[in-house]
């Protein structure tokens, strides 16, 4: 969220990374945001990339708990074309509840949190049946390993394929990678490099 209410693409909660300073997004008005990334690739509103590109498919992950309501709106019209995530189930589950409440007609596709895929790792761990973990959950979005430890396994996507649950795993950026975790099984890769994985996947 800007300074003056609009929700932007960016990844970062501060502009330090790309920028050097070390204000929020929040403190900064859409305007200053604009200059400042002009030299940076640009800035769109959710808004105005959905506008902008029509055909494309979104993966919108909501950083804030503040980009949950003025997100209903935006995103209404266009659900059969986003999916709605983010680290948080909070921050996810009140951007959907937004989005019915702004009147959509389809619920747009979601991927499960931080502690859906606890709760989803644990039921696995006893032989329970993540049934109910995976309610109204499309897709898994989740890395391969964390802090050394292995987030995907053969059952994990066995579990979730049962319940017509995608995987998609992040952040892969080399070629081999992605393409021996689609061999295994995986449904989609988050990936910093579009065009390495364009070409990885051109021949198959």
């Amino acid at each position: 969220m800007t300074a003056d209410g609009n929700v932007v693409l960016f990844h970062d909660a501060t502009l330090h990374r790309l920028t050097g300073d070390a204000r929020a997004v929040r403190e900064v008005g859409t305007r200053e945001l604009r200059a400042t990334f002009a030299d940076h690739g640009g800035l769109l509103t959710v808004e105005e990339a959905l506008a902008s590109f029509p055909e494309v498919r979104f993966n919108i992950d909501v950083k804030t708990p503040a980009a949950a309501e003025p997100l209903g709106p935006v995103l209404a019209e266009h659900t059969h074309r986003v999916l709605v995530t983010s680290f948080a189930d909070t921050n996810r589950r009140a951007t959907l509840d937004a989005v019915r409440r702004a009147g959509a007609s389809l619920r747009p596709a979601t991927s499960g949190g931080s502690r859906t895929i606890a709760a989803l790792r644990a039921y696995s761990a006893l032989h329970l049946s993540p049934a109910g973990v995976l309610r109204e959950i499309d897709a898994l979005q989740i890395p391969e390993r964390h802090s050394g430890i292995r987030v995907l396994t053969p059952a994990l996507v066995r579990a979730a394929h049962r319940f017509g649950v995608e995987i998609h795993v992040w952040t892969v950026n080399d070629p081999d990678d992605m393409r021996r975790l689609v061999g295994s099984g995986v449904d989609g890769i988050v990936t910093d490099r579009a065009d390495v994985a364009v070409r990885a996947f051109a021949a198959l």
